[in-house]
């Protein structure tokens, strides 16, 4: 190889994050590529390591994060692992990302598996819609 290019460096995170598999079974632990800088010729990886909680649940900073900071987004911590449904798709609330001030709710796409950001003025209303507080 004589550069790197965006197309490798997609193939080598890939491969990194598969090569640490032996080690995350061996510690309980999964490992997610959280994106990477690179120049033509080095590159910088950003991997997370995160606990393999009961039920299989990965322990991300962003999951453990939102019961400690949902009210000072105007969200309820009760809230983590429940279902809304926006557009057409069924979103399953799975973290809160306090570095993120316009979008800090993560939310699971059913449909497709991936990861969605949206507002929490956007979450808070459809959960309220959606899953009103019955006396």
């Amino acid at each position: 190889m004589k550069n790197l290019e965006r197309s490798n460096i997609k193939d080598i995170s890939q491969d990194m994050i598969a090569a640490l598999q032996v080690v995350a079974l061996k510690h309980g632990i999964q490992f997610t590529s959280k994106g990477c800088s690179f120049t033509s010729t080095s590159a910088n990886f950003r991997i997370e390591a995160a606990v393999v909680g009961d039920g299989g649940v990965i322990e991300t900073r962003e999951r453990t994060d939102f019961p400690l900071y949902a009210a000072s987004y105007g969200l309820k911590p009760e809230w983590l692992d429940k279902s809304f449904v926006h557009g057409a798709d069924t979103f399953t609330i799975i973290g809160l990302s306090t570095r993120k001030h316009k979008q800090p709710v993560l939310a699971k796409n059913a449909r497709n598996n991936k990861t969605y950001v949206f507002p929490n003025n956007t979450v808070s209303a459809l959960m309220n819609i959606q899953h009103p507080v019955t006396a």
